[in-house]
């Protein structure tokens, strides 16, 4: 059911415990014109839908439900999507390509889409590729199935790590972790203290100075995460704010570069 504008600021001044007459007033209106409004037989106009939000201190967006049209559009990763971007991130090499997409279809794509914490309108996928140290892995490589040892014979040199941004969370894991365990890092936004988006290092700095998102939760887990392609981070900084349209946990840092935020 959709609730409409009148029905809203009807039901917001009455949260405030105010009377027509008294909003009237205080907005320099007669309490004839706020009564329309409140019935649906007028709309204000932008000037005074932005003295409204001033006065009951909300959004104007969250009014006009422009936030909820906003996630209403956001294009969610079909299993398809996400297999081509993994094997996009992990083939360098051009050899053993039906080899490599079948162990990416069935130790990925397949067994991730079925994961409600990682596949739910899942929006947003980073990989970070990573060097393997020598010796780091060794207790991955003897494995029962075999899949880390047969990843990294596929894909040699390097790990990577997997960033994502579904519906309901920002979660993360290692390929190793994954392949070894089906383990994955999942952290609700109802959880979250703050999730900010800003540049990486110093405002001051212009070369080397990535975006990046940062995250803490309630109960202290965080992390910093840079984003060296500009449309990823624009991407990410979008999708994030169309989730959270009452700005509950997001912010975007203008002033204070990310790992400054979190320290």
């Amino acid at each position: 059911m959709t609730v409409t504008i009148g029905e809203q600021l009807k039901k917001i001044r009455s949260e405030h415990n105010l009377t027509q007459a008294e909003v009237a007033e205080k907005l320099k209106v007669s309490r004839q014109t706020l009564s329309k409004w409140e019935l649906d037989k007028s709309l204000p106009d932008l000037q005074s839908l932005t003295l409204l939000a001033a006065f009951y201190n909300f959004s104007v967006d969250d009014l006009l439900g422009v936030a909820k049209e906003r996630k209403k559009m956001l294009q969610p990763i079909n299993k398809k999507e996400l297999q081509q971007k993994f094997l996009s991130a992990f083939n360098r090499q051009a050899n053993l390509k039906e080899e490599k997409e079948q162990f990416i279809q069935q130790c990925f794509a397949d067994k991730l889409a079925t994961r409600p914490d990682f596949f739910k309108n899942l929006y947003w996928l980073h990989i970070v590729q990573e060097a393997i140290i020598p010796g780091y892995f060794g207790p991955y490589i003897p494995t029962i199935n075999g899949q880390a040892q047969q990843f990294l014979k596929l894909f040699p040199t390097y790990n990577y790590q997997i960033y994502w941004l579904n519906e309901n969370g920002i979660g993360f894991f290692s390929i190793m972790e994954w392949l070894e365990e089906e383990k994955v890092h999942f952290f609700p936004f109802t959880e979250m203290k703050y999730v900010v988006f800003g540049k990486a290092y110093s405002t001051k700095l212009t070369a080397g100075n990535p975006w990046a998102f940062a995250y803490r939760t309630q109960q202290g887990n965080y992390d910093f995460v840079p984003l060296k392609n500009p449309r990823e981070a624009e991407d990410f900084k979008t999708i994030i704010a169309s989730l959270d349209s009452g700005g509950e946990y997001f912010k975007v840092l203008t002033e204070q570069a990310v790992i400054k935020y979190i320290v």
